[in-house]
């Protein structure tokens, strides 16, 4: 299962000013390598089914869509990921635990205020929605 495409990821990281994906899957090339995206995208997909274990989970989410975007781009740094990028992904780490515990719940539907920034749901205000 999948929340984002390699099109989301080179929508939300792969401008034309700074085409960071590019650079990173396929130097000296003019288009990013979308073999290397998609593989970078299904570890990242991996890792959030590894935190969430086999909970049923929404094929639609845009917390989890936003958590493999940015779990992705870390993953197609070869060596040194830089301190934006990992303190990003570590954060959405920091997320995964807290759903894997029930301290907070998916959203439905997740709640965004148009800068990539989602709100989440706790628990409690749920209403019993969520995991």
């Amino acid at each position: 299962m999948t929340w984002a495409t390699v099109s989301d990821l080179l929508t939300k990281f792969n401008p034309e000013a700074r085409p960071e994906i590019t650079e990173l899957t396929a130097w000296g090339e003019a288009d990013p390598d979308e073999t290397k995206c998609q593989e970078a995208l299904d570890l990242a997909a991996a890792e959030i089914r590894s935190h969430l274990g086999n909970r049923a989970l929404p094929d639609e989410d845009l917390l989890l869509k936003h958590i493999q975007l940015d779990l992705a781009r870390r993953n197609l740094y070869p060596d040194e990921v830089p301190a934006p990028v990992a303190e990003a992904a570590a954060r959405h780490l920091v997320t995964l635990k807290a759903l894997a515990k029930s301290e907070l719940a998916l959203g439905d539907p997740p709640i965004s205020d148009g800068a990539n920034a989602v709100v989440l749901t706790t628990v409690s205000a749920a209403s019993g929605r969520g995991f």
